[in-house]
């Protein structure tokens, strides 16, 4: 049976600022990111100041290439390591 997992979100000046469990979450993983909707959330969330990553089935440019540009790592296929960071 799933727990539930407690967690809040405020507005603060820079975005949003989410608690998890009472500690600060600033790291997003985006699965399927090179697609043009997750890799712009990624483009918004990293202006935002959030630690993101992101993995997808088949990375290509132009998308991967301005994601990695920008910081954000893309990572290739769905695997279960990625979350480890």
């Amino acid at each position: 049976m799933a727990q539930a997992i407690a967690y809040s979100c405020y507005k603060t000046r820079h975005g949003a600022l989410c608690l998890v469990g009472g500690k600060h979450f600033m790291h997003l993983h985006i699965i399927g990111i090179c697609g043009t909707f997750m890799g712009s959330l990624a483009l918004l969330a990293r202006e935002l100041g959030y630690r993101v990553s992101g993995c997808d089935a088949n990375t290509y440019p132009p998308m991967s290439t301005q994601l990695e540009e920008c910081g954000i790592e893309v990572l290739d296929g769905y695997l279960a390591e990625h979350l480890d960071g």
